[in-house]
C-alpha cells in the first residue's frame, strides 16, 4: 500500500471510535484495494472546511493537529455546519438536498433513497474518501 494510505490509516485508528468507525476503516481499505489505491481523484473542495485543506497540505500526515478556533465559538458546532455543507455539495446529482443539509429520513439521518448514478463518489486516492474519513476523525 501507498504511503498516504498507511499514514492516513495510522491517524485514523488514533482515534477512540465506535465499532461503525472501525467498519468503515475496513470498507474504506476494502475499497482502495479494489481500486489498487489509484491517486487520480479527489472530492471537490467547495464548501470543504479547512480542517481538510491544511491536512492534505501538510501531505496527509498522522501527526496533524487541528488549529485552535477563537473563545466562545464551540468548535464541533461550527464544524459540524461545515461537514454537512460540504458533504451536500459532494452529492450525485438530482439527489435531494437543500443548499447546507441532505434530505432527512424519519429518524433525522441523512436520506439513502436515491436512483441516480453514484459514480461521482468513486474517489480513490489520497483526496478521495480519505478526505472524508479524516473529516469525521477532526469532527
Amino acid at each position: 500500500a501507498p504511503k498516504w494510505s498507511v499514514d492516513a490509516l495510522v491517524m485514523f485508528k488514533q482515534e477512540k471510535a465506535p465499532l461503525q468507525f472501525t467498519r468503515l476503516l475496513n470498507l474504506w481499505i476494502q475499497f482502495e484495494s479494489q481500486e489498487h489505491f489509484t491517486d487520480s481523484s479527489k472530492f471537490g473542495a467547495s464548501q470543504c472546511p479547512q480542517a481538510v485543506h491544511d491536512w492534505i497540505a501538510r501531505g496527509c500526515l498522522p501527526m496533524f493537529h487541528l488549529q485552535k478556533v477563537l473563545k466562545g465559538v464551540d468548535p464541533v458546532m461550527e464544524f459540524e455546519g461545515k461537514i454537512w455543507a460540504w458533504w451536500a455539495s459532494l452529492q450525485p446529482q438530482g439527489r435531494p438536498h437543500d443548499s447546507t443539509l441532505l434530505e432527512r429520513d424519519e429518524e433525522g439521518r441523512p436520506s439513502r433513497v436515491f436512483e441516480g448514478d453514484w459514480g461521482t463518489l468513486r474517489l480513490p486516492g489520497a483526496n478521495g474518501w480519505s478526505s472524508v474519513i479524516a473529516t469525521i476523525c477532526f469532527w
